[in-house]
């Protein structure tokens, strides 16, 4: 047996001739890229603002677009420290507070308690309970609710799988990151400025904290990159 044989053989073939090619999509002209392809696949009015401050140029604007995407990784990923954060220290004050009402006995109220969602005290009860068409729609339900379909949407898998819906879970409810979530453009927004406010709002809750977010976050490099 020759074990380097097949291999001398395949060095002494020539390549077949092609007998046709395949179609193409593209005119000889017209060099592919990605940003065209970019703006075939995407919504003429979601594209709008990305050609806007590229001046037209759509190369840059697909540059535009995916530096947009980082930024919104980015900005997402520090507004969870941000929102935890935020949401806990708003929740130990209002607890302290609410239980320390007095008792309103002309809404029923004998005592108030540390429950600042379920039975708020005024003024708070103001800004958690509104009333449409003669309802009354309250914060507390709404949260329940979403909290309740967030529990039952959990695979068996999950850790929490079967657990009650607890107080931090309607107060984790209450909040929401909507323009970031949503993959909105942040291309107009000073996200520098916002940024500054989550490192005063941390450093108010506990200075080291505030410092810790401040290093490790990767908002500035990202906005440090932008294209144009």
């Amino acid at each position: 047996m020759d074990p380097g044989g097949w291999l001398n053989r395949l060095r002494g073939l020539k390549p077949a001739p092609l007998q046709r090619r395949l179609p193409v999509t593209h005119s000889a002209s017209q060099a592919f890229r990605p940003a065209h392809a970019f703006e075939v696949h995407i919504s003429a009015a979601r594209f709008a603002p990305y050609l806007d401050q590229a001046d037209g140029d759509p190369d840059l604007a697909f540059e535009l677009y995916q530096w947009n995407g980082r930024l919104t990784g980015a900005v997402h990923e520090v507004l969870g420290f941000v929102e935890v954060a935020l949401r806990n220290a708003l929740d130990v004050r209002l607890r302290t507070w609410n239980a320390a009402q007095p008792p309103a006995p002309k809404h029923g109220v004998r005592e108030y308690t540390h429950d600042w969602l379920e039975v708020p005290a005024a003024p708070l009860y103001g800004l958690l309970t509104t009333v449409r068409h003669g309802r009354r729609h309250s914060t507390h339900s709404r949260a329940t609710k979403r909290a309740a379909e967030s529990r039952d949407a959990r695979e068996p898998r999950h850790p929490r799988f079967g657990r009650p819906v607890t107080h931090d879970d309607l107060v984790a409810n209450l909040m929401f990151r909507n323009r970031v979530a949503h993959h909105e453009p942040l291309i107009d927004l000073d996200v520098q400025a916002y940024h500054r406010t989550m490192v005063r709002l941390l450093r108010a809750i506990d200075p080291v904290l505030g410092d810790w977010f401040s290093g490790a976050s990767p908002v500035p490099g990202v906005l440090r990159s932008r294209p144009v």
